[in-house]
């Protein structure tokens, strides 16, 4: 008997279906990077705050604020308590200021972390990396599930009474690296979107065949 179009639809899922289980272990070696556009972009003054739950678990990881320690006004980078750190830069005093990463450059563990990290301080603190300099990268370590990720922030402070949040991203992978600015999904999710395209093209010659 000649066969149906919609068995030989079938069949060709099928071996589909085998070629995802595949693109599913690249996923593990590549990394995923899941990325979130602040839009429209996040403008904050006096006594602003915008925190963000990077793993969508209901627990804020950092929060990007502005605040006056009684003495200054400042913008800076806290991480949740136990479970999450920033990027610090090292001024040669006891202040921890949030280091202001260049895109393209890697956030890992190599870095140093601490609990929060001063982005743009007030007069007399002069270590501040990101005052007036334009957008810049803030490179965040958190824990989820008992693993370690690595993610960035992309803020823009023009002094330590005003900020923007304009995006941010981390790597889903425990333990995984990303570079400051990286919003890619990996050669993994690639492949899917190429999977699910061609399938798609199959089901259109499969109806026309009909």
């Amino acid at each position: 008997p000649t066969r149906r179009s919609s068995d030989l639809f079938g069949k060709k899922l099928a071996r589909y279906g085998a070629l995802t289980l595949a693109i599913a272990g690249v996923a593990d070696v590549t990394g995923q990077v899941n990325y979130t556009d602040v839009e429209p972009d996040f403008v904050g003054g006096m006594g602003d705050d915008f925190a963000i739950d990077f793993d969508g678990d209901g627990n804020d990881d950092i929060t990007i604020l502005q605040s006056n320690n009684g003495n200054y006004e400042l913008v800076q980078a806290n991480g949740s308590v136990g479970s999450a750190g920033i990027a610090r830069f090292d001024a040669g005093n006891t202040y921890t200021y949030a280091s202001n990463i260049i895109e393209g450059d890697t956030i890992d563990g190599n870095l140093t972390f601490a609990s929060f990290g001063s982005a743009c301080a007030g007069p007399g603190y002069s270590g501040s990396q990101f005052c007036g300099t334009g957008e810049g990268f803030v490179g965040v370590e958190f824990s989820a599930g008992g693993n370690t990720h690595y993610g960035w922030v992309r803020i823009d402070v023009a002094d330590a009474s005003n900020f923007i949040v304009m995006d941010y991203a981390f790597e889903a992978t425990p333990n995984n690296a990303i570079e400051a600015g990286d919003s890619t999904l990996g050669s993994a999710n690639q492949a899917f979107s190429g999977l699910i395209d061609h399938l798609q093209q199959i089901g259109r010659a499969s109806c026309r065949e009909r």
